[in-house]
């Protein structure tokens, strides 16, 4: 939040006792749905030393606001007196209890996700964490996010920072980000179990770590001596080049899309279409089409799909038993097999009562056979919608050659249809109970 590099993320406004943290316009929409999403998780985790939003909001135009109470008692650790961590006994004391807020956190099954050196604030003589939202940006692989965590991440979390982070990976983290305010820690055993590459040899609970810290070296003047290890290659994994893929809702009332986000480049994500109530989900558009819903995708390029719903049209109907709800809409689809050899017209929405007209046209050099649901050979039929969706599928074939001759040697059609005409009908049902009632040869 102090630095340039953060205003990519946050703009930041001060009124009165209160500092807003304002998501860009133009972060996508799947972040700031995520960041919502985990500070409503985070709600009512109230203890000292975490320092959450007191509130938060969205606005129209899809941007999130945090809202930090009396956030101007409080100082960003980098700008502080880095001279306070030059005495052994402040250092100690002081992160035992950031430990131990963080045990507490733990102990709700949740983890910080996200820890790095702007997530420390200090509030008189006391450290508080904050940056929950690195955490959950970091998780979506936001690359802002990345690059913050990168230096102080758990090696098991490089390769893929949109798996759970473990409490062994915070301890890990929570180490590095000492360190690097007071690099003399380094020279400490707790240090080295607590940043072991080995997940199963670091400490398994923040208070073990805590317990843990009992002695930091004085520092020498040779400190500026202890060089920073160098970056293990692992972390330059998290740097390249990730793939986002968007999403967009048709209309923007009828559901959502869970799946969105940043991606390494060929992964396959599952893209999940959840419709509100009276909508259906109908197909993906976009970069992705069909209607399989979830449906996988493999991601090589920046990718935006569509999901689009449509509405189901229902009433109310007052009955002795009470009342009760009927869909008054019927949505028609169609094929044709083999989808060369013609096409099928009528498909479509169709409110309660509606004609439904279908008819089966072949291609040049194919024919008619019948309906896949059933054995009539009329091409064209019509029937009202009812309540239900329908399906209707043409068969072909290819086109006969030979002729039948009458006795006086005139060319007649190529085997005529016997089967009869379908009538105009009510179709109250599914399309089975259509054509039981309707096409009996």
């Amino acid at each position: 939040m102090q630095s340039t590099e953060l205003q990519r993320i946050f703009e930041r406004e001060i009124h009165g006792a209160t500092t807003r943290l304002i998501t860009q316009a133009e972060l996508p929409r799947p972040f700031a749905d995520a960041l919502h999403t985990g500070f409503t998780r985070l709600q009512g985790l109230k203890r000292n030393g975490l320092l959450l939003p007191s509130t938060w909001e969205r606005r129209a135009n899809g941007t999130l606001v945090l809202n930090y109470e009396e956030s101007q008692s409080f100082a960003f650790l980098g700008q502080t007196d880095e001279a306070a961590f030059t005495d052994p006994d402040v250092i100690l004391a002081r992160w035992r209890r950031v430990a131990e807020s963080l045990f507490a956190l733990h102990n709700k099954g949740m983890v910080h996700g996200g820890l790095c050196p702007e997530c420390f604030w200090r509030k008189g003589d006391d450290i508080w964490v904050g940056g929950f939202e690195w955490g959950i940006l970091r998780a979506m692989g936001e690359p802002t996010a990345l690059k913050l965590t990168a230096p102080f991440a758990a090696p098991e979390t490089a390769a893929m920072p949109s798996e759970p982070i473990s409490r062994e990976a915070d301890i890990y983290a929570l180490a590095r980000c000492l360190a690097h305010f007071a690099p003399q820690v380094k020279e400490t055993e707790w240090f080295v179990r607590a940043t072991e590459a080995d997940a199963s040899k670091r400490y398994h609970r923040m208070r073990e770590f805590s317990d843990a810290m009992v002695e930091i070296p004085t520092p020498p003047q040779a400190i500026e001596a202890i060089a920073e290890p160098p970056a293990k290659p692992h972390h330059d994994s998290i740097l390249v080049p990730r793939i986002l893929l968007t999403a967009d809702i048709e209309p923007a009332e009828a559901g959502s899309v869970q799946g969105a986000g940043f991606y390494p480049v060929g992964h396959s994500v599952e893209l999940q279409a959840e419709a509100l109530r009276d909508f259906v989900f109908v197909e993906w558009s976009g970069d992705v089409s069909g209607t399989n819903n979830p449906i996988d995708v493999w991601v090589e390029q920046d990718m935006h799909v569509k999901a689009r719903f449509r509405a189901i049209a229902t009433e109310i109907v007052q009955a002795p038993t009470g009342s009760t709800t009927r869909r008054l809409s019927s949505r028609v689809t169609t094929a044709a097999r083999p989808p060369v050899a013609g096409k099928v017209t009528g498909e479509g929405d169709y409110i309660l009562g509606q004609m439904i007209r279908i008819h089966a046209v072949p291609e040049p050099g194919w024919e008619f056979v019948q309906w896949e649901e059933t054995a009539t050979r009329e091409p064209k039929f019509e029937l009202r919608a009812g309540s239900e969706d329908l399906h209707f599928c043409a068969v072909f074939r290819t086109k006969r050659t030979g002729f039948a001759f009458n006795t006086e040697h005139k060319q007649v059609d190529p085997i005529p249809s016997t089967a009869p005409a379908v009538p105009p009908t009510t179709l109250s049902g599914l399309g089975k109970a259509f054509h039981k009632k309707n096409v009996s040869q």
